[in-house]
């Protein structure tokens, strides 16, 4: 049985390079190396600014970037936000700026262009137009351009 993780955080002096997830009975678990999205057990790098992460089940933050309890709840979540309205009305374009936004870091115009290769997907569509199984490629595309690799 897996523990279950109630809160997170990540030791001083770590600048994000670990995770400490606490547990119900007291115990807790670091993980350290590996890629952020894997010690976050957040697959898409949902930030933890605003109520978002929060309310779709983080328990903490590091290096800015929510901390859930599993890979499933932090995939989940980047299917939620991708539900939101404020995804939902844009195109996949227009949505990849949003989601991975120069201004941090990232090539929008590279995402774009790795995300097409990877799901064949009209980035002219709106989200709010693709199919459950268009949304799961998407996800995946996400989660592969944010990386995810274990320490």
């Amino acid at each position: 049985m897996n523990p279950k993780f109630i809160r997170a955080d990540s030791p001083k002096g770590s600048k994000g390079l670990s995770v400490t997830y606490y547990c119900e009975d007291g115990s807790s678990v670091t993980r350290t190396g590996g890629f952020r999205t894997w010690r976050n057990q957040n697959p898409g790098n949902i930030s933890a600014k605003g109520a978002f992460a929060k309310t779709h089940g983080s328990i903490g933050e590091s290096g800015g970037f929510a901390v859930f309890p599993s890979y499933e709840i932090g995939r989940t979540a980047i299917f939620s936000l991708l539900k939101t309205a404020t995804y939902q009305v844009r195109t996949l374009d227009l949505t990849i700026e949003k989601y991975a936004p120069k201004k941090d870091g990232n090539n929008p115009k590279r995402y774009k262009k790795l995300v097409h290769q990877w799901t064949g997907l009209d980035l002219n569509r709106q989200v709010k137009s693709l199919t459950e199984k268009e949304l799961e490629t998407l996800v995946n595309a996400i989660e592969r351009m944010e990386g995810y690799k274990s320490g």
